[in-house]
C-alpha cells in the first residue's frame, strides 16, 4: 500500500488541534505529529511529537478565522497531507455556535480550494468507534488515549490542549479506519 498522510482535526476558535499520521507506520501515538495553537503562553510546549503555537486571539472574529485556517491549512500543505477527517459539530453545542460554523467553514473553504480532500465526522460517530462509547466526555476519551498528557503540560486537569490532543488522536485513528476499509 502507498503511503498515505492522514489529519485528523479538532477544530475550535480557542484551540485547534492536528494529529498529522503517516499510514505507512503503525498506528501509535508516538508515529503522530500533533499542532495546537493556544492564546497561553503557559501552555506552550515543543516537545517530541507535540508542537504547540501561541497565537493573539484577534478581536474581529473574520481576522479570527482567517488566522485559525491559515495556521491549519500551511500545516497540513507543509506535511504533504492527502486527506483530512475534520470533526464535525456536536448538536449539544451552545454558545457561539453561529462564530463556530462561521469558523469551520472558512477552514473548510481553504481545505477545498487547496485540493485536499476531507470528511466531517460527528463526534459521536469517531467516538464510538474507536473509544467504545458514542457519548463519552473528556475524561472518558482522555483515559481512552493512555498516554499521560497531564504530566507533559504539568496540569492538573484534563483541559486545552490536552483534551484537544486527545480528540484529534482518536478523529485521526477514526480516519485511518475508515481509510483502510475502503
Amino acid at each position: 500500500m502507498d503511503s498515505v498522510i492522514i489529519a485528523g482535526i479538532d477544530y475550535s476558535m480557542s484551540c485547534p488541534s492536528l494529529c498529522i499520521f503517516d499510514t505507512s507506520k503503525k498506528f501509535r501515538f508516538q508515529n503522530c505529529d500533533f499542532y495546537y495553537l493556544i492564546d497561553k503562553k503557559t501552555k506552550i510546549i515543543e516537545e517530541g511529537n507535540i508542537h504547540g503555537e501561541y497565537y493573539k486571539k484577534d478581536s474581529e472574529d473574520v481576522k479570527r478565522f482567517d488566522h485559525l485556517s491559515n495556521w491549519t491549512i500551511n500545516i497540513l500543505k507543509n506535511k504533504k497531507v492527502n486527506h483530512v477527517f475534520l470533526e464535525g459539530y456536536s448538536m449539544g453545542s451552545r454558545g457561539r455556535v453561529f462564530h463556530i460554523a462561521e469558523n469551520t467553514g472558512v477552514l473548510k473553504h481553504k481545505i477545498y480550494k487547496a485540493e485536499i480532500t476531507f470528511e466531517v465526522v460527528p463526534p459521536s460517530t469517531w467516538k464510538k468507534e474507536v473509544v467504545g462509547k458514542g457519548n463519552a466526555d473528556k475524561q472518558y476519551v482522555y483515559e481512552s488515549l493512555g498516554i499521560d498528557l497531564k504530566t507533559t503540560f504539568k496540569s492538573k486537569s484534563i483541559t486545552s490542549p490536552i483534551n484537544d490532543i486527545a480528540d484529534s488522536y482518536f478523529i485521526c485513528e477514526y480516519g485511518l479506519l475508515t481509510y483502510l476499509s475502503k
